[in-house]
């Protein structure tokens, strides 16, 4: 990160889980790669993203307020509610739940279960 920042690089953002490693995805309140983001916010002067594991308003702006991240990146939670930004504008967004799904194919869905 050091290197990127030295090299004029705009935003550095922080992400990972996925259904190859369900373990890395958490509660929702994207305290998954929080603890990173605090890192990497003292150790470079360049905004620091984080995406991953937020569902619900409170835990995005609290890891905002806190100084732990600059933004937070929505993906699945954006895909469920196109309408999101309104929602968490207005103050009316329920937690986002993330569905498990099937593949149909046994050796992937017990790989990717919960």
């Amino acid at each position: 990160m050091k290197e990127l920042a030295n090299r004029g690089i705009d935003l550095i953002e922080i992400s990972g889980g996925s259904y190859e490693h369900p373990k890395m995805m958490e509660d929702g309140q994207g305290a998954t790669f929080i603890d990173y983001a605090r890192q990497a916010k003292a150790a470079v002067d360049v905004p620091i993203m984080v995406t991953g594991s937020f569902r619900t308003r409170e835990g995005i702006e609290e890891a905002v307020a806190s100084g732990d991240t600059d933004l937070v990146g929505l993906a699945r939670p954006l895909v469920l509610v196109p309408d999101l930004p309104h929602q968490l504008q207005a103050r009316t967004l329920q937690p986002v739940q993330v569905p498990h799904f099937s593949t149909g194919w046994h050796q992937l869905d017990r790989k990717v279960g919960r």
